[in-house]
């Protein structure tokens, strides 16, 4: 007696990662079936995660060979995040670090007159800015605390200041916002300020001053809204 005897296809991997640290936020998983069925990877939702994007084909055929697909997501408490190169925190007064954004302090602090590496900024939702070290740990911006330069304070000719505010440079622009699809973007009433409102994906603004601050970083100010970083300015 013959018996159908029905192939099986090489398995799909799937992995779920934190997109700005690589971690793992979730057990990987296998997607099986037959050879030459058809596979969709839908990324299932993560408590205290949201969905950015995957890696990797998402639909397709299991075939002969084995494949992988990368879902990254981002913690929900996180408005906006940029990797940094070449940044440097020089620290004026002592302040705590933290082991994650918005956790609780590590038992370490910064001292003055410290100058650290650091790789990636975040805003988040309670309008902060946190700042990640080479080392990991993180830091919640402080004007007072600590300014944000280019020197990594190795040149001891060309020294750095503690800006607690900088002079605006009168310009007059047009510009749209260029955030994310039905997303509003956080308005601060100055660069690395507080949250004064939002404002959505696509507005139409007028820019009427710029700031640069130490570390090239440039903000906008929008008439009759407030500041914004030139990262999610689109100039006409």
């Amino acid at each position: 007696m013959m018996t159908d005897i029905q192939l099986q296809g090489m398995p799909v991997w799937v992995y779920s990662r934190n997109i700005d640290n690589q971690k793992v936020v979730a057990p990987s998983r296998l997607v099986e079936g037959a050879l030459g069925s058809t596979y969709t990877v839908e990324p299932k939702p993560i408590e205290g995660y949201k969905f950015v994007r995957a890696d990797g084909d998402i639909k397709g055929q299991l075939g002969e060979t084995m494949h992988t697909v990368t879902l990254y997501y981002r913690p929900e408490s996180y408005l906006e995040a940029q990797k940094l190169e070449g940044k440097y925190l020089h620290v004026v007064a002592p302040v705590n670090t933290y082991r994650d954004v918005d956790g609780e302090p590590d038992g370490f602090s910064l001292w003055a007159n410290m100058v650290v590496k650091v790789v990636n900024r975040v805003a988040t939702a309670n309008g902060k800015f946190w700042y990640q070290m080479a080392d990991s740990r993180w830091v919640p911006f402080s004007m007072h605390q600590m300014s944000l330069s280019n020197d990594d304070g190795q040149n001891s000719e060309q020294g750095w200041q503690l800006h607690t505010a900088w002079e605006p440079t009168p310009m007059t622009a047009e510009a749209t916002i260029d955030f994310v699809p039905e997303r509003r973007l956080n308005v601060y009433d100055r660069p690395y300020g507080e949250i004064i409102g939002q404002i959505v994906d696509g507005a139409p603004v007028e820019i009427i001053e710029k700031v640069e601050d130490d570390a090239d970083n440039v903000w906008y100010h929008m008439d009759q809204y407030g500041w914004v970083s030139s990262l999610y300015i689109k100039m006409k």
